[in-house]
């Protein structure tokens, strides 16, 4: 995928992420106040609340392993690339769950806030690893008594290759990324989960060393694992 079609989609995403919040009212009971949720086991009309309504509320912490492997869709340098991305992440949950009237509950749900540290053996390409960070926000799509929660991210961020000296690599050490991950887990408790979810992940220098360094964008997509544990 072009770095110029990427741009704007992965703009149009974080705004997603970043607008659903606010887009009408949070309402309120014992069950959604965090000083309250804990010593509260069902909402205002009586229904129990799942282990995902409990553990998504606002600022609780969690704790997420991300592992999965990804490959090259598109490489100027005309080389096919295969990593194995290993995420270490904190979610911070940044509101209670809410949009409960807004089209129909359709969109009930919460955001949370990713720092993800990355983590990546480059096992088909020139380079060996790939090390750095990514910032985002994730919804949660969560509706009343589901323990299945899907969910959308976008995040930015910087990574550093060791690049080799051959014409076809990544072209520089110091690279920009973006990426964009929707999926689904489970809440197996009110503070364990388990999910999958597709990634897509761009990586460039954003052509602040040509001419001296070519700017070769590496596209790559694939798939990873979670587990989650909140505090």
């Amino acid at each position: 995928m072009k770095s110029w079609v990427a741009t704007p989609i992965f703009a149009l995403l974080l705004a997603i992420c970043a607008v659903l919040p606010a887009a009408a009212q949070c309402k309120t009971n014992c069950c959604t106040d965090p000083k309250k949720m804990k010593s509260c086991a069902t909402d205002e009309a009586g229904d129990r609340l799942s282990y995902a309504e409990k553990a998504l509320r606002e600022n609780v912490l969690e704790v997420q392993i991300e592992s999965g492997a990804m490959w090259s869709v598109g490489y100027s340098g005309n080389v096919n690339y295969t990593m194995a991305p290993q995420f270490l992440t904190l979610n911070w949950n940044l509101d209670n769950i809410g949009l409960d009237d807004f089209w129909g509950g359709v969109f009930r749900g919460n955001t949370q806030w990713k720092t993800s540290f990355i983590g990546a053996p480059v096992l088909d390409g020139f380079e060996n690893h790939m090390f750095g960070f990514a910032m985002g926000p994730q919804y949660n799509f969560v509706q009343p008594g589901w323990n299945l929660v899907p969910y959308i991210s976008a995040r930015v961020g910087l990574v550093f290759l060791d690049t080799t000296e051959d014409p076809r690599d990544i072209g520089q050490d110091f690279n920009f990324t973006f990426m964009v991950t929707p999926g689904a887990r489970y809440f197996f408790s009110e503070h364990q989960s388990l999910g999958a979810h597709f990634i897509y992940q761009h990586i460039s220098n954003g052509g602040l060393s040509e001419p001296e360094v070519k700017n070769r964008a590496l596209d790559l997509i694939g798939f990873q694992v979670t587990y989650t544990y909140n505090f």
